[in-house]
């Protein structure tokens, strides 16, 4: 099972980089990336862009993405005082506050943690600048790495944890207190990264059968998908697979079915997602 962090500061990876004594790569000329076991790391810079493309830089370059999980882990803000600065988060929800849409992570493994939704902006935000009937965190990077990583994996196999570091009054925060936010909850954390563990056996064991990989070929060839949208597809029958346990016998009723555009295309995609992921 190979584990993937990816941060948005130095800050924020340095304790890591310490802790699981990583070293330095130069897999990328521009993102920085640390290589080691039992993870790795990059450095992706601050945004939800540069959290997209050093995400999907990475894992484009797996040949065996249903053996991998990636982690974004960092600080962020509260809209709330009624967590504690310092606290660890599971995100069970992330909104990109730009576009409105949804992202919403498959919690597979037993833990410990407060969960949360979190809200995604393109800038730094105050107080002052969010729906005041949002209540939860607030980050600038969690959505472009789900847009990215979903491309990539299925919804288990994408994590987000946050520490909050402020209360979004507009106060700077110094790389110290950065990683020092991290290392106090470097136990917790790593416990997290652990017990995903106990899944190596069934995540790294392709649940998809050679039938059924060859009726999502049929599927790919019929609706004239693109190969980013063929692996979307496969990554939502395996999540389908595990999660309803259902044969997949269900998608070849949409053979019938002809498109004459791209519009029509990705409408069909739509209805075969939604099927799968059951939304």
């Amino acid at each position: 099972m190979r584990k993937i962090i990816i941060t948005a500061l130095h800050a924020e990876a340095k304790p890591f980089i310490e802790f699981f004594n990583l070293k330095k790569s130069n897999l990328f000329a521009k993102i920085p990336f640390y290589s080691g076991e039992p993870v790795s790391l990059c450095v992706s810079g601050i945004g939800k862009m540069r959290s997209a493309i050093a995400t999907a830089s990475l894992l484009a370059q797996e040949k065996e993405p249903h053996n991998v999980v990636v982690f974004n882990i960092g600080i962020c803000g509260s809209t709330t005082k009624e967590v504690n600065l310092g606290e660890l988060f599971f995100v069970n929800k992330v909104i990109d506050h730009g576009s409105g849409r949804s992202y919403y992570p498959d919690i597979v493994i037993e833990h410990n943690l407060p969960e949360s939704q979190l809200m995604t902006f393109d800038k730094p935000v105050t107080q002052l600048d969010f729906p005041q009937e949002y209540k939860g965190l607030v980050d600038m990077e969690a959505s472009g790495f789900f847009e990215a990583a979903l491309t990539f994996l299925s919804p288990h196999q994408v994590v987000c944890l946050k520490i909050v570091s402020d209360f979004l009054e507009g106060e700077v925060i110094n790389k110290a207190k950065v990683s020092g936010l991290v290392e106090r909850n470097m136990e917790a954390i790593n416990g997290i990264i652990s017990s995903y563990d106990a899944l190596c056996s069934f995540l790294a064991t392709d649940v998809l059968d050679a039938n059924e990989h060859s009726l999502l070929e049929q599927l790919s060839m019929h609706f004239r998908l693109t190969f980013s949208q063929y692996h979307q597809l496969i990554e939502w029958a395996r999540s389908y697979k595990i999660h309803k346990k259902g044969s997949l016998e269900i998608l070849r009723q949409y053979l019938q079915y002809s498109v004459s555009d791209k519009r029509e295309r990705n409408n069909y995609l739509e209805k075969l997602r939604s099927l799968l992921l059951d939304e």
